[in-house]
């Protein structure tokens, strides 16, 4: 499988206990803005050009939904669909419009540690996207605890087409030209560790 059919981390979902409050911290702190709002969900965008970059949604506990992946095309989707089957994820949908805010054409399957994980082209973009001072631009990266950090790192090679950027306490993977789009630490279970807004560049990082 080539490096470069999935050309980023189009964004994650989280299940909150008060999407309200939750909002407010991203809205109110980070600087997020509030893309769409759907059946007690919450969407919100960066300055980028994804229509959301974070999707906020009712759960009785915190917890990680999902991470959703950009592909090139709708050709894309269909080859990593069949991809993702033949490197054995245990649960795989097939490819159909997307229903939410920003729409386009992808599935969702779970990943051998029990992640669940979409692949999406052809959705919405915002044509004013541009970098601002104090705004995340974009998710830059997602790290992820696991108690089988190569085995975790070699499903996205083979299913996805990561590569291997580097090896230390974590295993770093990337999709593009940045360092890692993705890593994996060292955990008893499969949970989110954190997630890194890019922004525009150091003095924002450090008024932030």
């Amino acid at each position: 499988m080539p490096a470069g059919i999935i050309t980023g981390l189009r964004g994650v979902d989280l299940g909150v206990p008060d999407v309200a409050a939750h909002a407010r911290f991203y809205t109110d702190v980070w600087r997020l803005s509030v893309a769409a709002e759907r059946n007690g969900a919450v969407y919100l965008r960066g300055s980028g050009a994804y229509c959301h970059i974070l999707a906020l949604h009712p759960r009785k506990t915190a917890q990680l939904l999902c991470i959703n992946l950009a592909a090139a095309d709708r050709r894309t989707v269909d080859r990593l669909h069949a991809s993702v089957i033949a490197a054995g994820a245990p649960q795989v949908d097939q490819p159909a419009p997307i229903t939410e805010p920003g729409g386009g054409y992808g599935f969702a399957f779970t990943d051998p540690d029990g992640r669940q994980l979409r692949v999406i082209a052809e959705d919405a973009r915002h044509a004013e996207a541009r970098r601002l001072a104090d705004r995340p631009e974009k998710i830059t990266h997602v790290v992820l605890n696991t108690p089988r950090q190569e085995d975790a790192a070699a499903f996205w090679v083979k299913a996805l087409g990561f590569q291997v950027s580097d090896r230390s306490l974590l295993t770093f993977i990337r999709c593009n030209s940045d360092h890692h789009n993705l890593a994996f630490h060292p955990g008893e279970s499969s949970t989110l560790h954190h997630i890194a807004f890019e922004m525009d560049g150091i003095d924002s990082v450090m008024r932030g």
